[in-house]
């Protein structure tokens, strides 16, 4: 006597079963096994053999990488910063030649890439951890300060926030509890606006609730 073998599966399981039958002609062992052929296809794409190049070794203290085509010649090139140094640097694709950019801002911790002078040339912004939130122009990284007390830098960024035309610097710094947007307003001064720090709480408690409702969909399950 053979027995039967029940196998439960949850609903969200048989939602995309049910998207991938086709009506008036699968059985369910063709759902099943359609199923499985398009796990086992993500499994292989999961499992892909990623080609490991160094770009360089020795420093404990990497970190802060940003990726552009800095020198105008069609490959991407990697900024990057060594923290205990205080040393921010670009390596050149293909052969990753080391150029130095600024060998003093005191813990560099991140960098981003940018147009931000309008020359069509990508410029680095740079902000460390002793307060330092700095720009420096292409080619020849002439360093313009913007900050030099927002203590602890925890995150950096560019971004047109005003709809001005004009790149402006976010940046926080966790030693002295604040997130400062600089406004470039006139192309040379530059305004920084100190967001409340409660606003910025409020504002990242509803974007991880926002995070975890998404997690909780079938989709993720």
């Amino acid at each position: 006597m053979s027995l039967s073998k029940v196998i439960r599966i949850s609903q969200s399981i048989f939602e995309r079963l049910q998207k991938l039958a086709v009506p008036l002609e699968d059985t369910p062992a063709d759902v099943i096994e359609r199923l499985l052929d398009f796990y086992d296809a993500n499994q292989k794409q999961e499992t892909s053999t990623w080609k490991k190049e160094i770009v360089d070794t020795g420093e404990i203290s990497f970190g802060g990488v940003s990726v552009g085509d800095i020198n105008n010649d069609g490959l991407l090139d990697i900024v990057s910063r060594y923290f205990n140094a205080g040393h921010v640097f670009w390596y050149e694709a293909p052969d990753w030649e080391q150029q130095i950019i600024d060998e003093n801002i005191g813990m560099a911790r991140h960098t981003c890439l940018a147009e931000m002078d309008g020359d069509d040339d990508l410029d680095v912004v740079a902000s460390s951890w002793g307060g330092e939130v700095a720009w420096y122009k292409a080619p020849n990284w002439e360093k313009s300060y913007v900050d030099t007390s927002l203590r602890g830098s925890a995150g950096l960024c560019v971004a047109d926030l005003n709809a001005d035309v004009t790149l402006d610097i976010i940046s926080t710094g966790v030693m002295v509890h604040s997130v400062v947007w600089y406004d470039l307003a006139t192309g040379i001064d530059i305004v920084d606006h100190k967001l409340p720090l409660n606003l910025v709480r409020r504002l990242w408690r509803e974007k991880l609730l926002k995070v975890g409702k998404r997690l909780q969909q079938p989709d993720y399950l």
